[in-house]
């Protein structure tokens, strides 16, 4: 969810990203330190881009929301009547973002429930898999043109064959496909790019109290000197709003083992430093979508 304003945490005031650009460096010194205005949450959000000089920024900086609001939040509680007419997550690209002939766009449309699906594949008792129903490879919300579209299950398999087509991501052009994905390996957080990446290394996935899940790479990165684990949380809601709900928890439970994994992460600002415990850095995950889990 992106926001017009957010409470910066070290003015205490209600800014627009356009503000807080221009404050940067003069009051304002992390793009990390920025929570949802409603006074009833506190949510932490990113102020994307705002550490990146402007010669070499795509987009101005914007606000993103990267924690979970609180129950009592009205901007979440706006939101939620927003998804009554319209999918929670779902096409990531808008009206704007021109069609390319022989680029390929992330399909991000999580699958439907109306009908069985027949393809799911069975899982033995040792090995869990987060599971992609296989949806076509068109984008079927494109107005003028059919743009091609795979999922990040089919990226992952294309990056892992050597293939380098086009990609398009929402609001800034095309990238390589080789250059869209990112091994993390010890990285400084300010070098992260504010815009979709495929992250990706080895980790452990953990069931914690309550239901949720966490994925904690064994790779740290760095805060100039300082370093941070990185993680990332699989909250119940985010499991719960799945469409294949249990079949997916099921699977995240066989996978919440002592076995390593390569997780990747599709992220639209990186890592953040975490507002609340500064030990971690973390990713910000909006759907089982954006998940990858390969052995």
């Amino acid at each position: 969810m992106t926001l017009d304003k957010a409470l910066s945490l070290e003015t205490n005031t209600l800014v627009t990203a356009s503000k807080a650009d221009e404050l940067y460096k003069k009051s304002i010194f992390s793009k990390f330190q920025f929570e949802c205005p409603d006074p009833k949450c506190d949510a932490q959000v990113t102020c994307a881009n705002l550490d990146k000089k402007k010669e070499k920024r795509k987009r101005d900086p914007y606000f993103k929301v990267v924690g979970s609001h609180s129950e009592k939040c009205l901007i979440a509680e706006d939101q939620e009547e927003v998804g009554k007419t319209k999918r929670k997550v779902g096409d990531i690209y808008s009206d704007s973002d021109e069609y390319f002939d022989n680029a390929v766009r992330f399909n991000l449309q999580e699958p439907s429930t109306a009908k069985p699906v027949g393809d799911v594949p069975e899982t033995s008792d040792g090995d869990g898999r987060l599971v992609r129903p296989k949806p076509r490879d068109e984008d079927e919300h494109q107005k003028r043109k059919i743009q091609r579209s795979k999922t990040l299950s089919s990226m992952v398999d294309a990056y892992q064959k050597g293939e380098n087509f086009d990609v398009q991501l929402p609001g800034v052009g095309l990238i390589k496909l080789q250059d869209l994905f990112v091994e993390l390996d010890g990285d400084q957080i300010s070098d992260f790019e504010d815009e979709y990446r495929v992250y990706f290394a080895k980790a452990y996935i953990n069931k914690r109290d309550g239901g949720d899940f966490s994925v904690n790479y064994l790779t740290h990165i760095k805060d100039d000197e300082a370093e941070k684990k990185l993680s990332f949380l699989l909250t119940n809601d985010v499991v719960n709003d799945y469409p294949l709900k249990k079949y997916q928890r099921s699977a995240l439970e066989k996978l919440a083992n002592n076995y390593q994994k390569t997780i990747y992460i599709l992220s639209e600002t990186g890592p953040f430093i975490n507002n609340r415990n500064s030990e971690y850095a973390n990713f910000w995950i909006e759907s089982l979508m954006f998940m990858e889990c390969r052995f």
